[in-house]
């Protein structure tokens, strides 16, 4: 099963990738470990990606969790996807994966990225919102404005939704 969560930076991808983990033996894959070199660049000078840097990015991505699918039950993927385009090419290379939009409020985000102290300043995510399409309204939802309680409620009723529910009770050992 390949699950890919979505969203803006600071609405907690990557904490709920590895929550997701730890909590239900997943494999947690955050895709920005595999940025090019000239996406870094991008970052260090505050430009936002092309288009074909996206593109070129989840052709990378796609052969990443392709591997990894072979040496894990469930992987759960963790990056913006900002463009719908790049969203279609990992639905077509993964029919059957599950993609969660991540959301959270404003406050939070920017408290979130504030206490971060990384390269994904509010500047930055301003000109990465400029260019952020809307999530899909096919994708499924999830709220992280509260804590890991919340979150597990909102994921037992997505697994139970995926008919998934030998994850509602806890690992799989």
């Amino acid at each position: 099963m390949l699950i890919i969560l979505y969203g803006p930076p600071g609405v907690g991808k990557s904490y709920i990738c590895q929550w997701l983990a730890k909590r239900y033996a997943f494999y947690c894959y955050d895709a920005d470990t595999h940025l090019t070199q000239q996406m870094r660049q991008c970052i260090n000078n505050r430009q936002p990606f092309s288009q074909m840097m996206r593109d070129a990015f989840f052709t990378q991505v796609i052969r990443h969790i392709q591997r990894y699918l072979k040496q894990y039950h469930t992987v759960v993927m963790a990056q913006a996807i900002s463009q719908k385009k790049n969203r279609e090419q990992l639905r077509r290379a993964f029919p059957d994966a599950r993609f969660v939009h991540i959301n959270t409020s404003a406050q939070l985000q920017l408290e979130r990225l504030e206490s971060r102290g990384d390269w994904v300043t509010a500047d930055w995510v301003d000109k990465l919102i400029a260019v952020q399409e809307p999530a899909n309204t096919e994708h499924d939802h999830i709220n992280n404005n509260h804590d890991t309680s919340h979150l597990e409620q909102q994921f037992s009723q997505l697994f139970k939704q995926w008919d998934c529910l030998q994850y509602q009770a806890g690992p799989v050992k």
